[in-house]
């Protein structure tokens, strides 16, 4: 007697691919969160680091980092149609804030070292907003494919 088995399929929206797109957007959490608080906790003495007058547009961006990290925390957990359907919005709002940061290099007045981090920084979020299409990508062909 032959007995014929079968691997149980994965529901589409728990494949691997869709892990990773969360994945993704648990380190985008962990990022926003965590350079949120330094930019708020430090805002003057980053101020004074680069040269800046005052911490308060540095203290601003961190309590919008804190904001948009609990926006990105319950995105993470959401059904799978709702991160697909908000990773591109996303990616796009990262692609605005790099945007937006190489204005601030070039027209606010800071330091060299202060220029560097801001373009760093906006160099960074571009690769999260690359990764973010790349694993949604992925994940819309698992489950559009199943």
């Amino acid at each position: 007697m032959t007995t014929i088995t079968a691997n149980r399929p994965t529901h589409p929206h728990h494949t691997p691919e869709m892990a990773t797109l969360r994945r993704v957007f648990r380190l985008d959490v962990a990022l926003c969160a965590t350079s949120g608080v330094v930019l708020v906790a430090a805002a003057g003495a980053l101020a004074d680091l680069v040269d800046m007058d005052g911490g308060g547009p540095i203290a601003a961006a961190g309590s919008f980092l804190m904001v948009l990290a609990g926006a990105l925390a319950w995105l993470a957990q959401a059904r799978a149609k709702t991160v697909l359907a908000l990773s591109v919005p996303s990616a796009a709002g990262d692609l605005a804030w790099s945007a937006g940061s190489v204005m601030v290099a070039a027209t606010v007045t800071m330091n060299g070292l202060g220029q560097v981090l801001v373009l760093a920084q906006a160099a960074a979020i571009t690769c999260m907003a690359v990764a973010k299409l790349t694993a949604r990508r992925a994940a819309a062909r698992g489950i559009i494919g199943a």
